[in-house]
């Protein structure tokens, strides 16, 4: 018994460490349409409140957002799509006409035409 247990006791402890897995973090850089400050607040905001996402920063002189995410998590089209769900062009969707009209009149960037 005294074996058993002492072998039972070395399993639980070494096993966590063996099965888990490092986070292999992707890093991208997403063109995010925006102007000001408030607009980096709402995109890093709605970026960093996604599950998977570790950091997003958004730059306003570049219109580029770095962002580091869990690729088993989330995919860098998912993250796109919410933040343009928040009214902010990426490059690769275009928000909902209605929430960008919605705006603050400070963050109403110039859109590009729709290619549709």
């Amino acid at each position: 018994r005294y074996i058993l247990s002492i072998l039972l006791l070395s399993f639980l402890l070494i096993s966590p460490q063996s099965y888990s897995k490092k986070i292999k973090w992707k890093k991208e850089t997403v063109a995010v349409s925006g102007n000001c400050n408030m607009c980096k607040n709402k995109i890093e905001s709605a970026a960093n409140s996604i599950e998977g996402v570790k950091f997003a920063r958004w730059n306003i002189e570049t219109k580029n957002m770095k962002v580091k995410f869990n690729p088993l998590i989330i995919s860098s089209d998912d993250i796109q799509k919410v933040i343009a769900e928040i009214g902010y062009d990426t490059e690769k969707y275009r928000a909902p006409d209605e929430v960008y009209n919605n705006l603050h009149y400070c963050c109403k960037y110039i859109r590009k035409i729709k290619n549709n």
